[in-house]
């Protein structure tokens, strides 16, 4: 989240417009980018390596800036003037942390499951093998089965 919120306070007032809690953007209001530095011509972002800047990081940035000022328009409808522009930021960066966290936990959920599914076939597959083994080298050894309990 860097990126999207800087290290520190500076970077994140730097990033911030100043107004309801909300970040920067390139002031379009129906298809806002990230605000571009108009020396250098580059995005102003947190942190981060010249590598890591490409089509997939930006358009990711741009989706989370999108997201915490939507989050912020929401919570102003709520609360009207009656906090301040840190509360506004501070709120919507929680919000947006928690539900970050709440996809990263269900993504690894799913992962855990599929292990735990893949386990518990191996050892029915095991078990059962062990069974049929079993029931081979009865039938081998002249006995015959009768009762599927006895096994």
């Amino acid at each position: 989240m860097n990126p999207v919120y800087g290290i520190s306070d500076v970077e994140s007032k730097n990033l911030r417009l100043g107004s309801k809690g909300k970040l920067k953007t390139s002031g379009n209001v129906d298809d806002p980018y990230p605000l571009k530095d108009s020396v250098t011509g580059k995005y102003v972002t947190g942190p981060t390596s010249t590598r890591s800047l490409n089509i997939f990081t930006m358009s990711i940035l741009t989706i989370w800036l999108r997201e915490h000022n939507r989050l912020c328009d929401q919570l102003y409808e709520l609360h009207g003037e009656s906090w301040s522009d840190d509360q506004y930021f501070n709120e919507a960066v929680s919000l947006f942390f928690f539900v970050s966290d709440v996809i990263e936990i269900e993504s690894h959920i799913y992962i855990y499951i599929f292990h735990l599914i893949d386990y518990l076939e191996k050892m029915e597959y095991r078990i059962l093998s062990e069974s049929c083994n079993r029931r081979i080298s009865r039938c081998r050894d002249g006995k015959t089965i009768t009762n599927i309990s006895t096994i």
